[in-house]
C-alpha cells in the first residue's frame, strides 16, 4: 500500500473534524464527475478526503491528482490518495481508508455520489448534539433517466 498526499496543504500530524472516505474501482468517469462537481465550501470544518484506489485497472489515481490540482480553491480540502497493491473489495477499501483517517467523524461515500453544497454540517452538528448517535444514513436521489428525482437510497 502506498499513500500519497495530493498536492496542496497537507501535514502529517493534522487532525480533522471529518474524514470522507471514497473507495475507487472501475470508477474513472464517476470520479471525474464527483471531483469537478464537489462543492467548494468546507462549512468551516477541517475536512480530509481520502480516495482509496483498490488496485484499479484504469488511471483513476492520476485523475484524482490531476483534477483536484486543477480545481479552483483546493486549499479548503486536504486530499489523501491510498493505492492498494491488490483489490480488497469495497468493504475492505472502506476499512483501509478508515484506518488512515484522522477525522473525529468518518463519512463513507460511493465514488458515484455527487455531494451538494453544505451537506456535511448537518451531519456533523447532529453527531455533536447527541452522544447516543453512532451512525447516520443519508438520502440519495437518482439523477437522469426515467427515475430522475426519486429516492435511490435512504441510509441503507
Amino acid at each position: 500500500m502506498i499513500i500519497y498526499p495530493v498536492p496542496g496543504k497537507y501535514h502529517v500530524n493534522d487532525t480533522f473534524d471529518v474524514s470522507i472516505i471514497v473507495p475507487m474501482y472501475n470508477s474513472k468517469k464517476v470520479i471525474i464527475d464527483q471531483i469537478r462537481q464537489w462543492p467548494n465550501d468546507n462549512e468551516n470544518l477541517k475536512i480530509e478526503i481520502i480516495y482509496v484506489n483498490d488496485n484499479c485497472p484504469e488511471h483513476s489515481s492520476q485523475i484524482v491528482m490531476r483534477d483536484w490540482k486543477d480545481k479552483p480553491d483546493t486549499s479548503k480540502f486536504t486530499i489523501k490518495l491510498i493505492l492498494n497493491k491488490t483489490n480488497h473489495g469495497f468493504g475492505q477499501a472502506c476499512n483501509i481508508g478508515a484506518y488512515h483517517a484522522k477525522g473525529k467523524y468518518l463519512i463513507f461515500l460511493n465514488a458515484d455520489t455527487r455531494p451538494e453544497p453544505n451537506w456535511i454540517r448537518p451531519i456533523y452538528d447532529l453527531f455533536e448534539s447527541d452522544n447516543n448517535i453512532g451512525i447516520i444514513g443519508n438520502l440519495q436521489i437518482k439523477e437522469g433517466g426515467e427515475h430522475h428525482g426519486t429516492i435511490d437510497s435512504a441510509g441503507s
